[in-house]
């Protein structure tokens, strides 16, 4: 396919991420989008440091995109309205999105699907969403017997992060932030934890 649009939501990563790997792999140009919907700046859930650690982990995924030739591109507003507004500016049918858990992106998923043809992949998860069940089918209410069904399911394959990301020209918000965190930082700490700090874990 000629475009296609990945919407980033709780998945802000190059790496082990199932949607833009298949976006990448199956179009010749992506949109990597993520929307700033005005709740997480103001709603009941938001603060000024959690805006700002967003704001820090969207600018490490920027600085990972450009690292492969392409750009984050960020829009204000309803997620599946401007969502549906970059795809229609460069012509794509099909949006890729890690499916989530929450009732919330249940909604979103429902809505995009609607407007564009929605392909959806286990990417917030190990194990599946849904994939845990008891015999009777049902969820687990006990911790032990859930633990034990999770050690045994198969892990989902890992991802590489695509080699080289074409982005098309579209508009695009500028972040407001110097800071660089998410991916990039955190790998740095992990490099710098398991380097310095795992030897003397059991101490």
């Amino acid at each position: 396919m000629p475009s296609a649009v990945v919407l980033f939501t709780r998945d802000l990563r190059v790496r082990d991420n199932p949607a833009l790997a298949a976006a990448v792999r199956e179009s010749r140009q992506v949109v990597p989008l993520f929307v700033l919907d005005e709740a997480l700046r103001v709603g009941p859930h938001a603060g000024k440091r959690r805006f700002e650690f967003l704001l820090a982990a969207l600018s490490g995924l920027d600085h990972e995109l450009r690292s492969r030739g392409g750009r984050l591109v960020v829009r204000r507003g309803d997620a599946v309205a401007e969502t549906v507004r970059v795809a229609r500016e460069v012509g794509a049918t099909d949006v890729f999105l890690n499916a989530d858990a929450s009732a919330f992106a249940h909604r979103r998923e429902r809505r995009l699907g609607q407007a564009l043809r929605l392909r959806t992949y286990d990417g917030t998860t190990v194990v599946p969403l849904g994939g845990l069940r008891t015999r009777d089918d049902a969820a687990y209410r006990v911790f032990t017997p859930y633990a034990r069904s999770w050690s045994d399911q198969p892990w989902r394959d890992l991802k590489p992060a695509p080699g080289r990301i074409d982005v098309p020209e579209v508009d695009s918000h500028p972040l407001a932030t110097a800071a660089v965190g998410g991916e990039p930082l955190a790998r740095e700490q992990l490099r710098g934890w398991l380097d310095r700090g795992v030897h003397g874990y059991a101490q």
